[in-house]
């Protein structure tokens, strides 16, 4: 397909670098010192206006920020086609919302995080009731390399965002946390790291084995009166796994007072 591409921030230069793989890309943003260097990266269509991108694209993606999105719509909408699959990557800004601002394209609300650039985690797509089975494969081939696809009921997705697209902050931040315990035993920063990633990735896969469970896996580990256990005991005692709770809900939260 030919792809258009509005905004070059970290995701929308993102999500280029691997749709081009597949699909023509046009590029537009309103940096257009910017956005020369990088369609020559990339091999993409250099557009100096909208209406350019427009007459190129049988989808668009809209990666600006939600603030931007009426000045945006205002100037792409009345050049945009009624078949034009019409990708948001806008935190917070409901398919209702996209439809106020544009009468045209077929809208999608697409959250996807920084994991992309690895080619993992998992990208949602939220979609009108009255969409055809055609234009989500369409869909589904843009983001192809993207990760994982979950198609999601509209009114769950700022609950995704939350599991999904902004919890990798939340982990990395507790990473760090672990790095810290190690450097105050006296391990280096980068050692210290090492151990965590190469653990993370074992605890992961063990999970993923037949019939195993987070709980299950943690009471193996923890030995009657061991050292382990008392470990848990102390995060228990600061309220770690209620901090994570109520971490996770208060992006949800901030994503409605978007909508």
């Amino acid at each position: 397909m030919k792809v258009g591409i509005v905004g070059l921030g970290v995701m929308g230069k993102a999500m280029a670098r691997i749709i081009k793989e597949n699909h023509e890309i046009a590029l537009f943003s309103r940096s257009q010192e910017k956005l020369g260097s990088f369609a020559k990266e990339v091999g993409g269509k250099h557009c100096k206006t909208l209406e350019e991108l427009a007459d190129f694209s049988e989808a668009i993606i809209i990666a600006v920020k939600p603030k931007h999105l009426e000045v945006v719509a205002e100037d792409l909408d009345p050049l945009m086609g009624k078949e034009t699959l019409l990708l948001s990557v806008l935190g917070g800004i409901s398919l209702e919302v996209l439809r106020e601002n544009f009468s045209n394209g077929i809208p999608f609300r697409v959250m996807p995080s920084l994991l992309l650039l690895s080619r993992k985690g998992v990208i949602g797509i939220a979609d009108e009731p009255s969409i055809d089975q055609k234009r989500k494969e369409q869909v589904n081939a843009i983001l192809e390399g993207m990760g994982s696809r979950a198609w999601i009921d509209e009114p769950h997705m700022n609950a995704f965002t939350a599991l999904a697209a902004s919890n990798p902050a939340l982990i990395y931040l507790m990473i760090e946390g672990m790095v810290e315990a190690g450097i105050s035993m006296g391990i280096k920063a980068d050692l210290a790291q090492e151990f965590i990633l190469k653990t993370l990735e074992g605890s992961i896969d063990l999970l993923r084995m037949n019939g195993n469970t987070t709980q299950k896996l943690r009471y193996q580990i923890c030995s009657p009166g061991g050292s382990t256990i008392a470990g848990i005991e102390e995060l228990e005692k600061y309220g770690v796994r209620y901090g994570i709770m109520q971490g996770i809900k208060r992006i949800a939260d901030a994503q409605d007072k978007k909508d």
